[in-house]
């Protein structure tokens, strides 16, 4: 921070400091900052991050007079205060590039649209009997306290560990391990796919890819983030993106690792095995492959979506509270479906699958 002095006594006119999140709070660098007695613009990229309860104590309205935030999900899920707290410093939205504009109009410096048109493909399956067993146990057991408490945050907490418990079992549906197989028959030989799956399922499914002699690699927070001799003088991540942009590596399976701050303009096809509700996670993923580049005229996403056992359930509170979660995540089929090429085709399966549900 030797600039910040150059600054102070006038040697330096202007400075840029490039610092993470995490940095921006923290109490020696907010102090530092203090010691910039000039008007600073703040430019905080993935605005959403900053939201939480330890990173927005860098959000001080007497340091930075000229404030920008920039993201694509600009709500933090689940966190109502940590998004007023964003909103109260950055103000209201200002400019907005919506992914039907981004696919739709050309960018004047290279000739073709911003992003590239998509095909989305949700493809249904079921839990099996045990599955279903223990998903209706679990809910049943939540929604009696869910039902019972009077308190609203309580109520909510309630809500949001019921969403949790659900998700977990139905990422986790085994359906899913034989549609996979069946698709990846249809799809070989596949290039430059990102594969989202849990960590539950991680090993399976690279099991399952190497029946098809696919060349792949893992993608997840133990790949390292240090450069490294072996790596060619990259780290273990760079690397792998490297290697998966020239084609040396066919396909990605990724924890999570894959959502954002990843440039991979080669991507061209995700299969979602696992995702939650959250819109920051789904928004980030398609956003991922939807880079144009060079023979790169559209991308495909394959969802997996489990049916909920709704018309199976036997207790009205159950009923009630699984309509309520099962509206969520229609936001986010619909979402995909939207935009898509296959819209038309994307809506009637929904409408199949509601029908299914509620006959």
């Amino acid at each position: 921070m030797d600039k910040v002095y150059d600054i102070k006594n006038k040697i330096l006119r202007k400075l840029i400091i490039l610092t993470t999140h995490t940095t921006f709070a923290m109490p020696n660098f907010i102090d530092r900052v203090k010691d910039i007695k000039i008007p600073l613009l703040l430019i905080c990229d993935e605005v959403h991050g900053i939201g939480s309860k330890e990173r927005n104590k860098g959000l001080k309205e007497d340091l930075y007079k000229y404030r920008l935030g920039l993201s694509a999900t600009p709500s933090r899920w689940f966190d109502d205060i940590g998004t007023q707290k964003i909103i109260d410093f950055f103000g209201k939205t200002v400019f907005e590039f919506s992914l039907k504009k981004a696919i739709n109009t050309i960018n004047p410096f290279t000739g073709k649209t911003y992003l590239v048109k998509y095909d989305y493909k949700p493809i249904f399956v079921k839990l099996s009997d045990i599955e279903l067993k223990q998903y209706e146990e679990e809910t049943r057991k939540i929604a009696r306290s869910y039902y019972s408490t009077k308190d609203k945050e309580k109520k909510e907490e309630l809500f949001n560990l019921l969403c949790i418990k659900r998700q977990k079992i139905i990422t986790n549906s085994r359906a899913k391990y034989e549609s996979f197989r069946e698709l990846l028959k249809e799809l070989v030989p596949v290039k430059h796919c990102f594969i989202y799956v849990s960590p539950e399922q991680i090993d399976i499914i690279q099991s399952i890819i190497s029946e098809f002699s696919l060349k792949q690699h893992k993608f997840t927070s133990d790949e390292g983030i240090v450069a490294e001799h072996r790596f060619d003088g990259l780290s273990e991540r760079e690397y792998l993106l490297r290697e998966f942009e020239l084609g040396n590596y066919e396909v990605l399976v990724a924890i999570r690792c894959l959502d954002e701050g990843v440039d991979v303009i080669s991507a061209r096809i995700a299969i979602i095995l696992a995702s939650s509700s959250n819109p920051k996670e789904y928004i980030q993923r398609r956003g991922r492959i939807l880079r144009p580049s060079p023979n790169k005229d559209k991308a495909i996403i394959f969802d997996f979506i489990v049916i909920p056992p709704i018309k199976n359930m036997n207790y009205k509170e159950l009923y009630d509270v699984e309509l309520q979660i099962l509206d969520k995540e229609m936001k986010r089929y619909k979402e995909f479906a939207d935009v898509a090429n296959n819209k038309v085709e994307c809506l009637k399966k929904i409408m199949e699958f509601e029908k299914e549900i509620f006959e």
